[in-house]
């Protein structure tokens, strides 16, 4: 929870406390579900970061940075993605050039997410055909 939300909660829950103690008991609930409600519909993403949201099931959109609220039955937060560069470590893989000279890879891939809505996570396979596709020079 951000700290807006739970200064806006703890606003609620001191009114409800209050309102129940010295008005009527019966209103205090009023204040309480307005509480629990803000608590499940205010969201924060920082800078880097995206929340995919479904509403029932259907993507309803991509948030980014900032406040946003959510309708808590129908909205669900389904992923929050990074947008910073990210690394991806593959360990020896081998692979046939074009020229079938058997060779061995380690390699390590730099990559972030440009949009959110159609992510791809890169695979060894990718490098393999990437390195499959070139011919083996031989550096003396």
């Amino acid at each position: 929870m951000n700290s807006v939300t739970s200064f806006l909660v703890f606003i609620c829950i001191v009114t409800a406390l209050a309102v129940g103690y010295f008005v009527n008991p019966y209103l205090a609930f009023v204040f309480f579900g307005a509480g629990a409600l803000i608590a499940m519909s205010l969201k924060m993403a920082n800078v880097w970061q995206k929340f995919v949201i479904l509403r029932m099931g259907k993507l309803q959109s991509v948030r980014g940075a900032g406040l946003f609220a959510i309708l808590p039955v129908l909205d669900t937060v389904i992923a929050v993605i990074d947008e910073r560069i990210q690394t991806t470590a593959f360990n020896a893989e081998q692979a046939l050039t074009k020229d079938t000279v058997p060779v061995n890879v380690d390699a390590i891939i730099f990559w972030h997410v440009h949009t959110p809505k159609r992510r791809h996570s890169p695979s060894p396979t990718t490098a393999k055909l990437s390195i499959g596709s070139h011919r083996h020079r031989c550096v003396r």
